[in-house]
């Protein structure tokens, strides 16, 4: 066994991903370049696994999943932070004019397509019964020194939070 760490820039990524795209989060830990998104983003896939054809084919396997269920976990993941937003505007105490800038309110999970942009998609080796744990790593306006994360196991959000999360 080894482990295998392998790194992925996904140059076309508005074509593949329905991620918000509004935000360049590419400097470093993901923070927020306050300029457009240039679609690239970080696949990091972080297994212990033998070389054979069995490995090879359980990373097709989740790599197909984390693209035909792409659309899903988005929604999952924003809905999850709709439901603690109101919360972490309360816990970050932006005056009213910092609010509007960097933490506004929103309405439903699509508003927060402008405040948000995707980083990395983090494919650990930690296993939560017969699947794989995948973290997502967003820079957002709102905190651009720690971000924003989430953590998806089975195709449920099992966690959010800053980007470390995302590990």
């Amino acid at each position: 066994n080894f482990l295998r760490s392998i790194f992925f820039a996904f140059l076309n990524r508005r074509k593949h991903s329905v991620f918000p795209k509004n935000l360049d989060c590419s400097g470093p830990y993901g923070e927020v370049q306050h300029r457009p998104s240039n679609g690239v983003f970080c696949l990091r896939i972080e297994l212990d696994v033998e070389e054979s054809d069995e490995s090879r084919a359980l990373l097709n396997e989740i790599l197909a999943d984390l693209v035909s269920s792409q659309k899903d976990i988005q929604v999952k993941i924003l809905k999850s932070l709709m439901q603690v937003y109101s919360d972490w505007q309360k816990q970050y105490g932006y005056d009213d004019e910092e609010m509007e800038k960097y933490m506004p309110n929103v309405s439903s999970y699509e508003g927060f397509k402008t405040l948000l942009g995707p980083c990395s998609i983090n494919i650990s080796e930690e296993e939560q019964g017969k699947y794989a744990k995948v973290g997502y790593e967003f820079g957002c306006l709102w905190d651009d020194e720690h971000g924003f994360g989430a953590m998806v196991c089975g195709g449920e959000v099992v966690e959010i939070g800053g980007a470390d999360v995302a590990f």
